[in-house]
């Protein structure tokens, strides 16, 4: 398979991917903070997938963007109530970040506005995960 092809497959399944993390997280907050668990498994579980595509095609970068995004859902599920609705506000704008750098690889912007984005959230990554 060439390389634009398997970006085609990624680019699809993101577009799949962010669907399901979207409306997850639409769930997630509209309901009690006691569910917090089990709309945190379905955004977690589709937060791994994405990741696990990525690596496939050698998109290293965005699977570690995407896991601390699943490690940031995580940790909403386990605060009180305001730092859950703080984080999974946060959450909610993953998408265009993500997008942008699934569009267009390796370009300087794309990989700002996901480290920008990263750094905006309430557990900034370390500059081990922004390296790699």
């Amino acid at each position: 398979m060439r390389l634009d092809d398997m970006m085609q497959v990624l680019r699809d399944e993101f577009e799949l991917a962010a669907a399901d993390v979207d409306n997850a997280l639409a769930a997630w907050m509209g309901d009690e903070p006691a569910n917090a668990p089990t709309h945190c498994e379905a955004v977690i579980g589709t937060f791994e997938r994405l990741a696990s595509v990525s690596r496939m095609v050698g998109l290293e970068g965005q699977a570690v963007v995407i896991e601390q995004l699943r490690d940031a859902a995580m940790l909403a599920a386990m605060s009180d109530e305001a730092a859950m609705a703080t984080g999974l506000g946060w959450l909610a704008m993953w998408r265009e970040p993500l997008a942008d750098s699934y569009a267009a690889p390796g370009e300087a912007d794309g990989a700002m506005a996901l480290i920008e984005y990263l750094a905006a959230g309430p557990v900034p990554p370390s500059l081990v995960a922004v390296s790699e």
